[in-house]
């Protein structure tokens, strides 16, 4: 019986650890912690003599273990919650430094946040100019003068 609760144990904290490394969203830290908590209750259970060095070992590391895991399943959740910073109609609004001469209905060029992308507007818009980006397509963007 000693010997199953001491593969209970050690399991648990394998599977805990191997959250830490993979993050499989919780499902192995909670393994871990179901299995440590039914560990410690069959130890009461059947009053296995267990020597006290490997218990003083064994709950702190799993208690860290365990605090590791709960903080980053948190950051994970919080990162996958986070609304993306990349993508479709991201830069409508944003202000653009004209790059290329822009003629009415042409295609010119303008730098935003460091980026070159190709617009196009429906007014004559001068290089140095700021523009106010008012639309977003694909990789084309349609401005107008900035304010």
């Amino acid at each position: 019986m000693c010997a199953f609760i001491e593969f209970l144990i050690i399991f648990s904290i394998v599977l805990t650890m191997i959250e830490i490394i993979i993050s499989s969203g919780g499902v192995l830290a909670f393994s871990g912690i179901v299995m440590f908590l039914t560990a410690m209750v069959l130890l009461s259970i059947w009053r296995v003599p267990v020597p006290t060095i490997f218990l003083s070992i064994t709950v702190p590391t799993f208690i860290v273990l365990f605090a590791l895991s709960v903080v980053i399943i948190i950051l994970a959740w919080k990162a996958h919650k986070k609304k993306p910073i990349i993508g479709e109609k991201i830069l409508i609004g944003k202000k653009a430094k004209c790059i290329k001469t822009i003629d009415k209905g042409k295609v010119g060029i303008v730098e935003v946040d460091g980026e070159m992308w190709t617009a196009v507007s429906n007014e004559r818009i001068e290089k140095g100019e700021t523009v106010k980006i008012i639309n977003q397509e694909s990789l084309k963007l349609k401005v107008k003068k900035g304010v």
